[in-house]
């Protein structure tokens, strides 16, 4: 059901559940456990992921692993961001989260290295497109990666006669 993906420059993108740079396991991935990761180099890094459905859905959900924030010893710094095409509801490991309804953007108001599995969930009306975006927002200059996977995605199709 899912017909294409489109990617912004500046960032890798692949299936599996290793990171970029090791390469290290993402927490809560294996190799029969695998997702799509994004990885994002530099901090100013951002990556946009349309998913277009052959028909219409009222419905997604799906995981993301490896939601963290390391502020090292800048309370500012290495920040990721999550924001959505549609409002969210997230699930799962929620700790720290500056809001767990919305489009976002979401991020880790502190430092949480051991993140668990946060769980993502919409419901709208009819689309054929949702668009997750991914983003390192502080200034370029840190060369570290920032790494997420996204995976175990289901799709709620429209009742019968409802599209």
């Amino acid at each position: 059901m899912i017909l294409t993906g489109t990617q912004a420059v500046g960032y890798n993108f692949h299936v599996g559940y290793q990171t970029m740079d090791g390469p290290v396991t993402v927490p809560g991935l294996s190799p029969t456990n695998p997702a799509m990761i994004l990885n994002l180099f530099a901090t100013g890094s951002k990556a946009d992921i349309t998913v277009n459905f052959s028909r219409p859905v009222t419905g997604i959900e799906f995981d993301v692993y490896n939601f963290t924030r390391t502020d090292l010893a800048d309370p500012n710094g290495y920040r990721k961001t999550l924001t959505f095409s549609e409002g969210v509801d997230l699930t799962g490991d929620t700790t720290a989260l500056n809001a767990t309804t919305g489009q976002g953007p979401f991020y880790r108001r502190q430092e949480h290295m051991n993140a668990g599995t946060l769980h993502v969930a919409a419901a709208f009306e009819p689309t054929t497109h949702f668009t997750l975006s991914f983003h390192s927002p502080e200034p370029l200059g840190a060369q570290v990666w920032f790494t997420i996977g996204v995976g175990n995605m289901t799709l709620v199709e429209p009742a019968a006669g409802t599209s």
